[in-house]
């Protein structure tokens, strides 16, 4: 079975990616195909470098595969003449709006010549599971103004796949700390407070597997914290079969522009876990530490993101979810002030009820 140019070997049909069946489907003839399992698929066809970046105390190693023409050749890059944010679609899309500003993108060229993904995440919610957690995000805004959730309309809704580097290795650290531990004691006339100090050393080895690093610029760091963590366990070795129906970022940060970014989350979990095993003191000081990176591999790979865009009274609204997980977040939404003012009133009241009650309670009982 070949699937290479992402027709339907049945009926030569478009062919998308099946969020539910995790299969590839024919929306034309309802055909469903497992997706091939082969890690080296066009292998032949790709060319590969290894690239070494040294950095302080260790080196980061990626194997870099590239795109085979068989991949590459249903695929076209949308340009956003807005951001300038490249996004890949398939050759069956029509014209779409940038999933960042809003602004509408036109195909600009033939996709070619980019690094091939080791992993990605595939999509494990769909489009209506999307829509439903946006209804259900403004159920659990209390002063959302009615009219906002009833014209609020979706403009539209684009599965996103985010490029991420990914870092594994090893790390290790020596550190010293000072704990205290603190007793107190009386003989009938005086109570004595006694302080221990104690040196405290810890030091090993630390194994980390997939640190991520957003390979995107265009965006925003804190939308995409909210949504994660993504479960990077649960990633299979990526395969061009998973991008029809859905949109992938074009990658504008390299990894060795992110090696620094990296280094600095290693240190910090490495650290913090060398922290958290000084246990049964008072108090614990840092008082000395010495961390060393050692080789670590760099994997590039794509998360599943939903981007839900609405327009209300001529704003733009932005809402993400997390396509693993479900996670969903938004942009602030206008409140309502009469309802707001409404339910300040409602507490005052009953807090001044509860006021008058005591007073009555207290003047009856204890009043002269």
């Amino acid at each position: 079975m070949s699937l290479k140019e992402f027709k339907c070997p049945n009926c030569a049909s478009p062919v998308v990616f099946d969020v539910k069946s995790q299969k590839i489907h024919c929306t034309f003839c309802n055909s469903y195909y497992d997706i091939e399992d082969k890690t080296h698929e066009g292998h032949d066809h790709t060319n590969s470098q290894v690239s070494k970046t040294k950095t302080t105390g260790g080196v980061f190693e990626h194997e870099k595969n590239f795109y085979s023409e068989e991949e590459t050749n249903p695929l076209r890059v949308y340009s956003c003449e807005s951001c300038g944010g490249e996004i890949i679609g398939d050759e069956t899309m029509a014209a779409t709006s940038c999933p960042y500003c809003n602004n509408n993108v036109v195909v600009s060229s033939q996709f070619s010549g980019d690094l091939k993904p080791d992993l990605i995440i595939p999509f494990k919610f769909d489009k209506d599971q999307a829509t439903k957690k946006l209804l259900n995000f403004y159920k659990g805004r209390r002063f959302l103004p009615k009219v906002f959730k009833d014209e609020n309309k979706i403009n539209e809704i684009k599965g996103l796949y985010v490029p991420f580097w990914l870092f594994t290795g090893t790390s290790s650290s020596n550190m010293a700390f000072q704990g205290t531990k603190v007793r107190t004691y009386s003989d009938g006339n005086y109570r004595y407070t006694e302080t221990s100090l104690y040196d405290v050393k810890r030091g090993g080895t630390i194994d980390f597997k997939y640190v991520p690093v957003d390979g995107s610029s265009k965006i925003e760091d804190i939308l995409m914290e909210s949504i994660e963590p993504f479960h990077w366990e649960e990633a299979v070795d990526f395969n061009t079969y998973y991008l029809p129906g859905f949109l992938a970022d074009r990658y504008d940060l390299e990894s060795e522009d992110l090696v620094s970014i990296a280094d600095s989350r290693i240190k910090n979990s490495t650290i913090e876990a060398f922290e958290d095993s000084v246990m049964g003191y008072s108090t614990v000081r840092k008082v000395g530490e010495d961390y060393k990176l050692g080789k670590v591999d760099v994997k590039y790979a794509l998360a599943p993101v939903w981007f839900l865009n609405t327009q209300w009274k001529g704003d733009f609204y932005t809402f993400v979810m997390n396509g693993q997980t479900g996670v969903f977040v938004g942009d602030d939404m206008p409140i309502d002030k009469g309802l707001k003012t409404a339910a300040f009133l409602k507490v005052f009241i009953i807090l001044l009820a509860l006021v008058f009650v005591g007073l009555f309670v207290y003047n009856k009982y204890f009043g002269g």
